[in-house]
């Protein structure tokens, strides 16, 4: 047996019949939080002033802070530890989506798709 669905129909004044749909409701914009311009900014005048080798993403291994690798990630983190400016670098990259900022690892999307294929190797 069929069953029937039932819609709303409307007619304006000319007899033109439409479906009825439910008001659209604006939205409010859901964003990350934007990175801060002033700390970004003040981190990036603190890191000219530094002594060499001093911050440990400026050099050899700077690779490790934009890095896929929950390894390489782990290494950075550790290393932040040490890092003077470790304060003035969480807060300018805040809302960051990649990279690892102030000893704190980029937020994971919940679509992400475990790559399996480092374990096998």
């Amino acid at each position: 047996m069929r069953q029937l669905r039932t819609r709303a129909y409307t007619a304006d004044r000319l007899g033109n019949v439409g479906v009825r749909r439910p008001p659209v409701v604006p939205r409010e914009p859901t964003a990350a939080a934007p990175r801060q311009p002033a700390a970004y900014t003040a981190l990036v005048e603190q890191l000219g002033e530094q002594p060499p080798g001093s911050v440990p993403c400026v050099g050899e291994s700077r690779h490790l802070w934009l890095s896929d690798s929950a390894a390489d990630q782990d290494r950075a983190v550790a290393a932040c530890r040490k890092c003077p400016l470790i304060e003035l670098c969480r807060r300018a990259g805040r809302g960051e989506h990649g990279g690892v900022w102030g000893g704190v690892r980029p937020r994971k999307s919940p679509y992400d798709i475990e790559d399996d294929t480092e374990e096998a190797a």
